[in-house]
């Protein structure tokens, strides 16, 4: 049977729902299958050892200011206890998929492969790396370290007040200097499972084979409802520009892979929205 850590947070509930009766999933506020709180360590015992079961570390503090504003607390969920937990986990018998970002890079290159070196200018960015080094150097095998360009839900809810203002015939202001990858949470649930499934060691990188600006998205999304580009008054970012960070993937070991364009999430943001 394979586990869920984190199975409450939009990607894990995804999980869930797909393996349903094949998963127990955790969830620190005690509305799943078990009670698991990062703050604390300990692993409940009642839980079933199966040879051979995949758990799928979901949870964490994924916010870039609270890691950057809280790094002691932060840093004791993302990296002490989570490290903690893959052991008591690997006692277990269990093999490990641990959810990692595009942040583990600053940006300064547009692509990156498996093997290029880290560079994360965030303190969330360098939590995860501290966990990917520590299953490479310290645990060795046993483990799938999936680095994940942005997921979008059927309804992200950016995109859902930009459909919302445009409607009512008011504008948006996205922003012209922060870039983003994306991929639809339908396509990264199905390729993490599918890694899962094989128990693939090593780094896998999960990402569209390119970017935009979020103007550029605004426009793109215009573009197809049929709505004036006069809607659209983009802004710099008050917080700095973001760079564009695409993951490329070099492993065939794992199936085939076709990594989608991200204006293909963005189509599926617009059907979501026109079914209501």
């Amino acid at each position: 049977m394979d586990l869920i850590i984190g199975s409450k947070g939009s990607i894990g509930a995804e999980i869930s729902k797909s393996l349903s009766q094949q998963a127990i999933g955790s969830d620190h506020r005690g509305r799943s299958d078990f009670h698991l709180d990062l703050r604390h360590k300990t692993l409940p015992h009642h839980l079933p050892s199966r040879e051979g079961g995949v758990a799928y570390l979901c949870a964490g503090i994924s916010s870039t200011l609270f890691c950057r504003d809280n790094p002691l607390e932060s840093r004791k969920i993302n990296v002490d206890n989570t490290i903690e937990l893959i052991h008591q986990l690997q006692a277990r018998g269990m093999h490990i998929v641990f959810l990692s970002t595009t942040q583990v890079f600053n940006g300064s290159l547009p692509h990156h492969i498996e093997s290029s070196p880290t560079s994360p200018p965030t303190a969330y960015g360098s939590q995860k790396v501290e966990v990917e080094q520590h299953l490479i150097n310290q645990v060795g095998s046993g483990f799938s370290i999936i680095r994940l360009a942005k997921v979008l839900p059927l309804r992200f809810p950016l995109f859902e007040a930009w459909f919302s203002n445009w409607a009512q015939g008011l504008p948006v202001e996205p922003f012209s200097d922060h870039h983003f990858s994306a991929l639809s949470m339908k396509t990264a649930i199905s390729r993490i499972l599918e890694i899962g499934r094989l128990r693939s060691d090593g780094i896998h990188h999960l990402g569209p084979r390119d970017g935009m600006t979020y103007e550029t998205a605004a426009r793109f999304l215009c573009q197809r409802l049929g709505i004036s580009q006069s809607l659209i008054q983009p802004k710099t970012s008050p917080y700095g520009s973001t760079p564009l960070i695409l993951l490329e993937s070099t492993r065939s070991d794992t199936g085939k892979w076709a990594p989608p364009q991200t204006e293909a999430s963005l189509n599926d943001q617009i059907m979501s929205w026109k079914s209501g």
